[in-house]
């Protein structure tokens, strides 16, 4: 049987009644850029996959048959839908521009007001060039607005954000943008409810002298704790001062330790003048 040969593709000498079977050919060489065909050589129809993939560091989220328009990196593979081939054939590229990766952070159930610093939520915000080199330098965080929330604003090296469901999640956005190239996209944060740690007493043992380097002021504290116990230290230069700024989590080790506070702009007076200091043990 030779249900299905076209006449235009097929030469028949003779025919008996001996079963004949005609397979499909393999793809020709299929030429791409960036993800798209440019040549199929012939292949009259194609389905198409995109993936996201990782490259430089960096790893993007992505699956659907629809191409894709966001920077990062990605797979392209097309399958033949044509009869007469059969096979696939891979593309691997890149959208150059920005990536601002989800994040998530804790709430207290009380609904007040949390600072997030924006370094934070910049760690895993990247830029993709034009030769596929993955940057993270001239990124900021311009803007913030709230999604289920009641507020999100930036200020200073801070997102402020104040929560609006209690025992829910809350979201807001941010705008990443490119101080160089003036490219922007928008980052997303997804607001967990979650107990904060009691605040616990900690002895300070040493106080270091604040200095401003011009940049940034920097002072280095001394702390006794339990040892082996890893610690979340608080800090604010003035009892009047709304919200508490993470110095980070801190490993006791033995159990003395020392904290390096480092904070962008001057506050070497205020800092030299008074600082106040909480603990939470770190789950």
């Amino acid at each position: 049987s030779l249900s299905g040969a076209a006449a235009a593709n097929y030469s028949l000498g003779s025919v008996s009644t001996t079963t004949a079977s005609i397979t499909a050919a393999g793809l020709p060489v299929i030429s791409w850029s960036n993800g798209v065909i440019t040549n199929s050589n012939g292949v009259a129809s194609f389905s198409y996959l995109y993936t996201g993939r990782s490259s430089n560091g960096l790893s993007t989220s992505y699956s659907n048959s629809v191409v894709p328009t966001a920077a990062g990196f990605y797979t392209a593979v097309a399958t033949s839908t044509d009869g007469n081939y059969a096979g696939t054939s891979t593309n691997l590229y890149y959208i150059p521009g920005l990536v601002a990766a989800a994040d998530t952070v804790l709430k207290t159930t009380n609904n007040s007001r949390i600072k997030i610093p924006t370094a934070d939520l910049l760690a895993n915000d990247r830029r993709i060039d034009a030769d596929g080199s993955v940057q993270t330098n001239n990124l900021s965080i311009t803007a913030a607005s709230q999604g289920t929330g009641s507020a999100a604003s930036v200020s200073g090296a801070f997102v402020l954000f104040t929560p609006a469901n209690g025992s829910n999640a809350d979201s807001f956005t941010y705008t990443l943008t490119d101080s160089v190239t003036g490219l922007t996209t928008t980052g997303s944060v997804t607001v967990n409810p979650g107990l904060l740690p009691a605040v616990v007493d900690l002895q300070i043992v040493g106080m270091g002298t604040a200095t401003f380097d011009g940049t940034q002021t920097s002072v280095t504290m001394g702390f006794l704790g339990v040892p082996g116990q890893t610690y979340e230290i608080l800090y604010k230069g003035n009892l009047n001062d709304p919200d508490w700024i993470s110095a980070g989590p801190v490993s006791t080790g033995s159990g003395p330790f020392t904290v390096t506070i480092t904070r962008s702009g001057n506050y070497e007076n205020d800092w030299n003048g008074s600082m106040f200091f909480q603990a939470r043990i770190n789950p």
